[in-house]
C-alpha cells in the first residue's frame, strides 16, 4: 500500500513539475498564436531531432488552432490557458493534449490519459515557431 501511495504521489508531483509556461499570463496568447513547426520528438526527456515529421499547429486568439499532419490532413482543436494553474489544454474531439512549456522559441506539449496525467511513457512534441 506504501509503495502504491508513493508512486501516486511522485506522478501528482512530476506532472505538476512539468508545466513551465514561461512567459506571464498576459502573454501567453501573444506567444502562442502564430504557426508552429514540428522540432522534436521527446522520449523518456531525451530529444529525438532526426525524426522525419512534419506536424504543424496554428493557433489563434480566438481559442482554436489547426494542426496539418504530414499528408495535409487538418484537424481542428480548441485551445484554453488557466492562468491560475498556468496550464494550456488543447482538445481534438476526444484527445486533450497539454502544452507543459512556452516560451518565445518552442513549446513542448504532451497527450492527457483519461484521468487528465501526462502519459507515462513520457513521449511529446516540441515545436518552433515557423520561420
Amino acid at each position: 500500500m506504501k509503495r502504491v501511495l508513493a508512486t501516486m504521489t511522485l506522478c501528482i508531483l512530476s506532472s505538476l513539475a512539468y508545466t513551465q509556461i514561461e512567459v506571464g499570463p498576459e502573454r501567453v496568447e501573444e506567444v502562442l498564436c502564430q504557426k508552429w513547426s514540428f522540432k522534436a520528438i521527446i522520449m523518456f526527456n531525451d530529444r529525438l531531432t532526426n525524426m522525419d515529421e512534419s506536424i504543424d499547429y496554428e493557433f489563434l486568439s480566438d481559442g482554436t488552432f489547426v494542426r496539418v499532419n504530414n499528408k495535409g490532413k487538418k484537424k481542428k482543436g480548441t485551445w484554453t490557458y488557466d492562468p491560475e494553474s498556468s496550464r494550456i489544454e488543447l482538445r481534438i474531439k476526444r484527445t486533450v493534449l497539454r502544452i507543459t512549456a512556452l516560451n518565445e522559441e518552442e513549446f513542448s506539449i504532451f497527450p492527457l490519459d483519461e484521468n487528465g496525467q501526462i502519459n507515462q511513457l513520457n513521449i511529446g512534441t516540441v515545436f518552433q515557431p515557423t520561420q
